[in-house]
């Protein structure tokens, strides 16, 4: 196991996606960095569920869902000791307070540079 992915090694994320082709991409790339377990959700009752059966490290969410506001998932995850948000392009990331920030969105950041995302169109740099 490489140093890049034993960092997410036993975490479990969240994808809150509509889009299969995203979910799917956004599921690869988590796996590729090491988290264990990818559970994803395409509609606000099935990210309910997900987040009630087992809360996950980290949550990503994508605010329309097929024209429906994912509005439910995101009051769910106010509590700011809950979650910590990352804005990445039209997503939510909320990361527990108890996920090492630094190592979380530096691991993200090189993740996403390796897909070829622009720069520009994600603000992780900034918050690292």
């Amino acid at each position: 196991m490489s140093p890049e992915t034993a960092r997410f090694n036993g975490l479990r994320a969240l994808v809150v996606e509509d889009e299969t082709i995203i979910a799917l991409l956004v599921e690869d790339m988590l796996k590729e960095l090491g988290f264990n377990e990818v559970v994803k959700a395409s509609s606000v009752p099935q990210a309910i569920a997900a987040l009630e059966t087992a809360p996950p490290d980290i949550v990503i969410l994508d605010v329309n869902l097929a024209g429906v506001q994912a509005y439910p998932v995101a009051e769910r995850l106010q509590s700011p000791d809950a979650f910590m948000p990352v804005e990445l392009g039209n997503y939510v990331l909320r990361l527990p307070p108890t996920t090492e920030r630094d190592r979380v969105l530096d691991t993200i950041a090189a993740g996403v540079a390796r897909h070829g995302i622009p720069e520009e169109t994600h603000n992780i740099k900034r918050l690292i």
